[in-house]
């Protein structure tokens, strides 16, 4: 899916995402990130899933649009346990291949909400409380070029194209660094500190910071 994407000209995404009212939260980063274990805290705590892994982004107008994806949420060893944090409306369970969990939220999002807010998640295990600043648009834009869904583009076009779509997103929507409380168990007080800063603003964090989460050398 995310081959055929960037060939149509769509931005992508490593990501997944929630709809939290009427607009789009996503979590991006690299493989083993958290972005899954993001996702779910949100839709456990009210968040309809808009997708997993992969995030098409697309323009209506001047405003940035994630379209939705697949329902199925893959979590690693460990974060099985969030399945059990859906009060109501119990998503379907089963097990993957690869021993993976794999929920399927009974509330899905629309199919086109308006991005928010973009996160990238740092897990630790030796944090209290969810930390949160906000990235730099060229921070942020360094961060997501660094964390494609697919690696090992020569395509100069593609690649191009790609780059110019992440720096119109980057203007327009927010992007923070969160240091979370690493699980299990994980701490409800997590979803209610990101939902609560996706409509705050929030002062720049360093480059260092960004160059530590996305990985690069």
């Amino acid at each position: 899916m995310a081959f055929q994407l960037y060939l149509r000209g769509t931005l992508v995404l490593h990501a997944s995402a929630v709809q939290l009212g009427d607009s789009a939260i996503a979590f991006t980063g690299g493989s083993g990130r958290g972005k899954s274990t993001m996702a779910t805290l949100l839709c456990g705590d009210g968040a309809r899933i808009l997708t997993d892994d992969i995030l098409a982004v697309d323009w209506q107008g001047d405003t940035p649009v994630g379209r939705v994806g697949s329902p199925d949420i893959r979590l690693r060893k460990g974060a099985e346990v969030l399945a059990d944090s859906f009060s109501d409306n119990q998503p379907e369970r089963r097990t993957s291949a690869d021993a993976r969990q794999i929920l399927t939220p009974a509330s899905r999002a629309d199919a086109a909400v308006p991005v928010r807010a973009i996160y990238l998640p740092i897990p630790s295990r030796e944090l209290e409380r969810t930390e949160i600043r906000r990235l730099r648009a060229t921070d942020a834009l360094f961060v997501l070029v660094n964390t494609p869904r697919l690696f090992g583009w020569v395509d100069v076009g593609v690649r191009s194209q790609q780059f110019e779509m992440m720096a119109k997103l980057v203007e327009s929507v927010p992007v923070s660094l969160v240091h979370v409380p690493w699980g299990p168990p994980f701490s409800t007080s997590i979803a209610t500190a990101i939902a609560a800063d996706s409509i705050a603003e929030r002062s720049g964090s360093t480059l260092e910071e960004a160059m530590t989460l996305s990985g690069a050398p």
